[in-house]
This record gives structure tokens, sequence and C-alpha cells, in this order.
């Protein structure tokens, strides 16, 4: 079983390591790590769909200078 996960991070300096908000799915767990890399895609479409989303991890990070990681993190216990 595999956990659907996004990571918005804010670009800073060389000098600075990124700071970053991790977003859960609240879907899962999925059985195949393809259908977590699916939900993984809609969970970015919808989060940068979503002006409000956007402003609100812009606030949080305190940058506008943003990247993002998806991820599919096996279970623990379990193997990918």
């Amino acid at each position: 079983m595999f956990e659907a996960i996004v990571i918005f991070c804010a670009i800073q300096s060389a000098e600075l390591p990124p700071r970053c908000l991790p977003l859960k799915d609240t879907w899962g767990p999925f059985k195949t790590e393809e259908n977590c890399n699916i939900r993984t895609n809609q969970m970015v479409k919808e989060i940068l769909e979503d002006e409000e989303k956007v402003k609100g991890i812009i606030y949080l990070l305190g940058s506008d200078k943003l990247f993002y990681v998806k991820q599919c993190k096996a279970q623990k216990g379990e193997q990918a």
C-alpha cells in the first residue's frame, strides 16, 4: 500500500535550506504505486487550480517562488 504525498517548498538562497510543506492525501492508501502516482498528479492539479490554496501555501512558506515534489511512500512494513 502506498501513501500519496505532495511536498511544496519555497526556493531560497543557496545558504538557506528550503522551507517545505508536506501535503498528505486523505483518499488512500493505494494498492499500487501507479494508482498512487495518478492521485499525486490529481492533487497537484487541484492545488494549483485553487488560488486560495496557492495563496495559503505562499503565506505559510513565506515565498511565491515554489517547487513541488510528488511522492508515493510505501507504508511501514511493506516493500515498494
